[in-house]
C-alpha cells in the first residue's frame, strides 16, 4: 500500500472503562517499506542534531513518554517506575544519519521514593554490529538530581546512542521503589554527511576509424570483342551462277535473231 501515515488500533485484554488493568502496551514498532517512486523527501535540518534523534525505552511508566526526554522542560520526564522485569532498563536516540559525538547531558529525576538516582549507568553506542560503551573522559556517576549532569567521552561515530540503568531499587518487585527517571536529556555532536561514492568516469570512446570506401576497380574488359555490326540486307542475296547463265542464254537467243534475218 501507499501512504502518508500508518496507525495501530488495539483492542486490550483489560476491559474499557474501568481501571485501566490489561492495557496494552508498546516497546518497539518497525516498518518496513521504502520511499514511494516519484516522491522526494526534504533533506533533514541536521544543524541540531536532538533534533534528529527518535527516542525510545526499553519500558516506560504510564503518563511518562520517552518524548518527554527531549521537550525542553523538567516538568515532563520519562521513567521506568512500576517496571517488574528483571533485565536493564534503557533510553536510547535513534538517528536517521551518522553522527559523531563527545558528550552528553542527563537531568536525573530523584522524588525520594519511588524515583531515585540510579546506582550506576552506562553510556553506550552502537558500532554496527553490537552496543558498545563510550570511552569515558571525566566521572560518569548520577551524582545530583534535577540539575544537568555533563557526561564527556572519547567521539564516536553511530547512528544510536543509549543510557542503560541499574536502578537503585530491587529489580524484578512491583518496580514502585528506586527505579530510574529522566527529566532531560540532550546530545553535544554532529550530523556527519555521508560523502557520495567515487564514480570514475566512463573512459571516451573515440569514434570508430572512418574506412576508406575500397577502391573503384575497372571492369574487366569483354572476353570478346563484340563482332562488328552486321549490316542488314535488303533480301536475300542471287547466286553468282544463276546471273551468268542468264546472261548466256540472252547472248544466245541474240545471235540465232541475226542468223534468221539473213
Amino acid at each position: 500500500m501507499t501512504t502518508t501515515s500508518i496507525r495501530m488500533v488495539m483492542t486490550p485484554s483489560g476491559l474499557l472503562g474501568l481501571n485501566g488493568k490489561g492495557m496494552p502496551a508498546i516497546q518497539e514498532w518497525d516498518v518496513i517499506g521504502k520511499i514511494a517512486d516519484g516522491v522526494s523527501v526534504p533533506k533533514p535540518d541536521t544543524s541540531d542534531i536532538n533534533k534528529l534523534a527518535a527516542p525510545t525505552a526499553s519500558y516506560t511508566n504510564a503518563g511518562d513518554s520517552p518524548a518527554d526526554l527531549m521537550n525542553g522542560s523538567i516538568d515532563a520526564r520519562w521513567s521506568c517506575y512500576t517496571y517488574t522485569g528483571t533485565e536493564l532498563p534503557w533510553v536510547q536516540y535513534t538517528y536517521p544519519c551518522t553522527v559523531e559525538l563527545e558528550s552528553t547531558t542527563i537531568n536525573w529525576q530523584d522524588d525520594g521514593g519511588g524515583l531515585l538516582l540510579p546506582s550506576a549507568f552506562e553510556i553506550q553506542y552502537w558500532n554496527g554490529t553490537t552496543f558498545v560503551p563510550v570511552k569515558a573522559t571525566n566521572e560518569h556517576k548520577a551524582a545530583v538530581a534535577k540539575e544537568d549532569s555533563v557526561y564527556t567521552f572519547e567521539k564516536v561515530q553511530t547512528t544510536i546512542l543509549r543510557i542503560i540503568m541499574t536502578p537503585a531499587g530491587t529489580m524484578g518487585g512491583d518496580g514502585k521503589k528506586g527505579m530510574s527517571g529522566i527529566n532531560e536529556w540532550t546530545v553535544t555532536g554532529t550530523a556527519v554527511e555521508a560523502a557520495a561514492p567515487e564514480t570514475t568516469a566512463a573512459p571516451v570512446t573515440t569514434a570508430a576509424p572512418v574506412t576508406t570506401a575500397a577502391p573503384t576497380t575497372t571492369a574487366a574488359p569483354a572476353a570478346t570483342t563484340s563482332a562488328p555490326a552486321q549490316t542488314p540486307s535488303t533480301g536475300s542475296p542471287v547466286p553468282m551462277i544463276a546471273l551468268c547463265a542468264a546472261g548466256c542464254a540472252l547472248l544466245a537467243a541474240s545471235l540465232h535473231k541475226k542468223d534468221s534475218a539473213k
